[in-house]
């Protein structure tokens, strides 16, 4: 029984060293989620697409720390989006999505 322990603590320590500790991508540090949309001008710019998206960086949103003032707003000049096609909570992490 002692033998069969002593196996075991072995193979869990020479298995607990070789895990490494995968981290969240550097890309993901840049994205943004969205938290607002509209149609008309936004709160902080003038917008004469008529499509305004307020977005969030995702780590920001991710702690639910954020205020009125952390929110950037992008005016949407590309054709592929429309108020109804954009989701709360999307996550994007190429803005110019937004402007091609």
């Amino acid at each position: 029984m002692k033998k069969i322990i002593l196996i075991l603590l072995i193979g869990f320590f020479s298995c607990s060293e070789s895990m490494e500790i995968i981290e969240e991508p550097e890309s993901n540090l840049n994205c943004y989620v969205l938290v607002a949309k509209g149609t008309q001008n936004g709160r902080f710019i003038p917008c004469d697409s008529g499509l305004v998206v307020g977005l969030v960086q995702k780590r920001l949103y991710d702690t639910g720390n954020y205020s009125l003032f952390d929110r950037i707003e992008i005016c949407a000049t590309s054709g592929n989006y429309t108020f109804s096609s954009l989701r709360f909570g999307q996550i994007f992490c190429d803005l110019s999505v937004f402007t091609e």
